[in-house]
């Protein structure tokens, strides 16, 4: 009797220690997707503001006196 309550203990430490690393994948991948994310905002949002300075740059370029 003790002998299989042992190896439900066993059982079920090991499926604990398999959810919690699955938990612990899922996770990881969803920050990576984060960062990426982020990554990609941060690099559209230099971009649009570039693009809003370009016409700026460009009229004080040409209204320069020669």
């Amino acid at each position: 009797m003790v002998a299989v309550e042992a190896q439900q203990q066993r059982l079920t430490l090991q499926r604990l220690i398999a959810m919690v690393e699955s938990e612990r994948s899922y996770h990881q991948r969803i920050l990576q997707i984060l960062d990426q994310l982020e990554a990609e905002m941060i690099s559209e949002r230099q971009r649009t503001a570039a693009l809003l300075l370009l016409p700026t740059v460009m009229g004080l370029v040409l209204h320069l006196p020669i």
